[in-house]
């Protein structure tokens, strides 16, 4: 059994209040954000690699990373 610490910004949901939130904080480069599809595919891509986690932790910017590729190469959002 393997355990993987994730360390995401603040979690986007495409509410209006959270997007505003998370473009204020990109500005001022106080927390990154990432929205919450990236992070699930994110999460699940390296749950069921044959390869286990990446690295340890994923940063934001890696969850954002992965989450995207994963997004790309399904045809999510």
């Amino acid at each position: 059994m393997q355990a993987c610490v994730a360390k995401p910004g603040i979690v986007t949901d495409g509410s209006a209040a959270r997007s505003v939130m998370a473009a204020v904080a990109r500005l001022t480069n106080v927390v990154s954000y990432i929205s919450v599809e990236e992070l699930a595919a994110a999460m699940l891509n390296q749950i069921v690699s044959p390869s286990g986690f990446e690295k340890e932790p994923l940063t934001n910017d890696d969850l954002k990373r992965i989450g995207r590729a994963v997004l790309d190469k399904t045809g999510g959002k």
